[in-house]
């Protein structure tokens, strides 16, 4: 039996078939230049070739089928013609890069500019989209349905986190010429029901800190930065001794989640707390870290940071002020996820926890 062919020269033009199960056409545009485009069908990939040039040969039958369908797809008061000029028209401008292309080009921009950890976060999305849709499709023809699909079945959290990867990749696309639009911006994020932020109590502070100075004494200050500083733990993994000056915290964009700089002022209990346990050299040991919040029995990633917000809040009654600390543009954020209820008076006993004396 002779075997399928998998290449053809069809017209000016040529067509491959893909691994993907799909049709990639090309036509000479001079220069030793080729206009490149992938297709599900045949029919389409030799439409798209002779549409590029005059020509008086009667449509073959694939040719005739796909103007069928795209009749039967068209309202009846459009023809194929006014069909082909708005398509035109969308495109103009826009270059027909392939979705496996784009992603590649976007990687390589991006990883330079992104944490680690985002940029891998992203970079898987951006696998989960390729799998569904195929790395042939051009991106300027994704249009929201088909990112919808790619995320459909998705939890909550993964769908949202997907919508701003997605949102990113298009937006880099645009600014390039890849794309007109965000097709991913039309998408619905999950409404995730928020919890009440966990905060320790005063005792349950004074305890953790306890336990990190007779199990690891080396991590005391990387809790009372969260704790007194509001820090996160990611910011409080990469500080060290430096960033202590002339009574504030001073962050730098190598710092910070957001890469802005930010300046916090140090209460008295923070002072006597690094003054006692100093920030090593070295930074902290993340594996120390999660044994002393083992060893306590209730200190989540955030809790550190949730208590410093409440009991400052509760103590100056400044939301902007909160704000500002932690690194919020706004108070939006500060009351959404950071503030939880507190006592009347346990502010300023959470800001007096001090170290033992002698």
């Amino acid at each position: 039996m002779k075997p399928r062919p998998t290449r053809w020269v069809y017209g000016p033009g040529r067509i491959c078939m893909t691994g993907y199960g799909t049709y990639a056409a090309s036509v000479g545009i001079g220069h030793s230049k080729r206009r490149r485009r992938s297709f599900k069908t045949l029919a389409e990939a030799k439409a798209w070739i002779m549409a590029g040039r005059p020509t008086t040969k009667p449509l073959d039958q694939l040719m005739l089928e796909d103007a069928m369908r795209a009749r039967e797809t068209l309202p009846d008061t459009v023809t194929l013609e006014e069909a082909a000029r708005f398509w035109a028209s969308a495109h103009e401008g826009v270059a027909l890069t392939p979705l496996g292309e784009a992603v590649d080009r976007y990687r390589r921009d991006v990883e330079p500019l992104l944490r680690a950890r985002t940029f891998r976060t992203y970079g898987y999305a951006l696998r989960d989209l390729l799998a569904h849709l195929g790395a042939d499709r051009v991106v300027s023809d994704l249009r929201p349905d088909d990112i919808e699909g790619a995320i459909a079945g998705k939890t909550p959290h993964g769908r949202n986190g997907c919508i701003r990867a997605y949102s990113a990749f298009f937006n880099w696309c645009k600014a390039r010429g890849i794309s007109s639009s965000n097709p991913a911006g039309a998408l619905k994020r999950a409404r995730i029901p928020r919890a009440v932020p966990g905060v320790l109590t005063p005792d349950e502070g004074r305890r953790l800190l306890s336990v990190a100075s007779g199990k690891w004494p080396d991590t005391v200050a990387y809790f009372a930065l969260g704790m007194f500083a509001g820090l996160r733990p990611e910011e409080a993994m990469r500080v060290r001794p430096s960033v202590v000056r002339n009574g504030y915290i001073v962050l730098d964009g190598s710092i910070t989640k957001t890469a802005d700089a930010r300046n916090v002022p140090m209460r008295e209990n923070l002072v006597a707390w690094l003054a006692a346990y100093p920030i090593p050299d070295r930074g902290f040991s993340e594996k120390r870290v999660k044994a002393v919040r083992r060893a306590f029995g209730r200190a989540p990633q955030d809790v550190a940071r949730h208590s410093y917000a409440t009991y400052l809040y509760e103590l100056t009654a400044d939301a902007a002020r909160c704000a500002a600390s932690m690194g919020h543009v706004g108070t939006e954020v500060f009351f959404k996820h950071y503030r939880a209820l507190a006592a009347p008076g346990s502010g300023s006993e959470w800001f007096n926890i001090k170290p033992p004396s002698g």
